[in-house]
């Protein structure tokens, strides 16, 4: 699997958000259609909750590997 510049920095931002718990991120409204759009791209390496209130996501644990060698 190759990674795109844009998928690398879309992973360096949702780590660069404050963890809330368990390594959910808090998605402000404005970023919840890029969130689906970036997460639909690659489903197996986000969990996003658009429901919760607010938004939230994190990296699944295939995503945070990836994560570590990038």
């Amino acid at each position: 699997m190759k990674l795109e510049q844009q998928e690398r920095d879309f992973m360096r931002l949702v780590l660069r958000s404050p963890d809330t718990g368990d390594g959910w991120r808090n998605v402000a409204k404005v970023l919840v259609p890029v969130c689906e759009k970036e997460v639909a791209k690659r489903p197996e390496l986000y969990e996003f909750n658009p429901s919760a209130d607010p938004a939230r996501i994190r990296l699944t644990e295939r995503g945070n590997t990836i994560v570590e060698y990038v």
